[in-house]
């Protein structure tokens, strides 16, 4: 939609801009010190966070900054509420493609201990692909690493799903 290789960064940005209105961002982060050193959420919100292990549900609705919709205590709590909230998205349908998105530290910080039995991201990407599919969106459901961009500004462990209403 947005890149071509035959487009200059100027005919990019305009693009971009006009796309902002109808983009969604939803994603559950366990860790906020990347927020909190960005200013998107208080230092004492990070530390209780981390003190109490709590896993927050933020959006990106187009506007210009991130709000925290929920907070859980457990990974399956949170693509929950990330999945209701699709659900009750007006712009959701109809949309070509949908991604789901992971920070490269989240494979690692989604795994058990080692005495406990080995995990893998993939089984994570099931389920929440599982209850997504469940909505029956028609929509290509992709799946992609998100960059260092992400994690400098919303931390080293991030799963979420965006799309483009």
């Amino acid at each position: 939609i947005v890149a071509s290789p035959h487009l200059k960064v100027a005919e990019i940005l305009p693009r971009l801009e006009e796309l902002r209105p109808r983009l969604r961002l939803l994603f559950t982060a366990s860790n906020l010190r990347s927020l909190a050193r960005g200013g998107r959420v208080s230092q004492a919100a990070s530390r209780i966070s981390s003190m109490l292990s709590v896993n927050y549900v933020f959006k990106y609705d187009g506007q210009k900054s991130i709000v925290a919709i929920a907070q859980t205590f457990d990974l399956d709590s949170a693509l929950d509420i990330i999945v209701q909230r699709l659900q009750a998205d007006d712009l959701l349908t109809p949309i070509k493609r949908l991604y789901i998105g992971y920070t490269h530290n989240f494979h690692t910080s989604c795994r058990p201990s080692e005495a406990e039995e080995p995990s893998d991201l993939s089984s994570v990407f099931a389920q929440i692909y599982q209850k997504i599919s469940a909505l029956n969106l028609h929509a290509e459901i992709c799946h992609t690493e998100l960059g260092c961009a992400v994690t400098a500004h919303c931390g080293e462990d991030v799963l979420g799903v965006a799309y483009v209403g």
